[in-house]
């Protein structure tokens, strides 16, 4: 079994902010010439309307993986409290269910983590 190394996972995030960080900076100068250009512009990570986006996108996810969980587990104690639901099709379903069930387990809390942190980690080298 491979294992995963952290440093890379935060190198490739850190690479995918820079990209994004640039190419938030490249439209702010060809805005420049526009007649509606705020002075905050996306590239301004230390704004707190970045902060309520994270903020919102973080309470998004994590409702969504929360609704992911209730849903399966919905499914799959249907399937194995009734008899009459115990058939080869819905067999299928309880292992798709359980599929998804674990990727929202394990994999979704994870991705969100290394989200949510390397935009803190960013906003931390702006506020200090």
């Amino acid at each position: 079994m491979s294992t995963v190394n952290v440093n890379s996972v935060s190198a490739v995030s850190e690479r995918l902010l820079r990209w994004n960080y640039d190419m938030c900076l490249r439209m702010t100068t060809v805005n420049k010439s526009d007649v509606i250009v705020n002075e905050t512009s996306c590239c301004d990570v230390t704004s707190t309307d970045h902060v309520t986006k994270m903020a919102a996108l973080g309470a998004v996810l994590v409702s969504l993986i929360v609704t992911i969980i209730v849903g399966n587990c919905l499914i799959v104690l249907s399937v194995v409290m009734f008899p009459k639901m115990k058939t080869l099709s819905n067999a299928l379903i309880v292992s798709l269910a359980s599929a998804d069930l674990l990727l929202a387990v394990i994999v979704l809390p994870i991705s969100l983590q290394v989200t949510l942190a390397v935009y803190i980690k960013r906003l931390s080298a702006f506020v200090t």
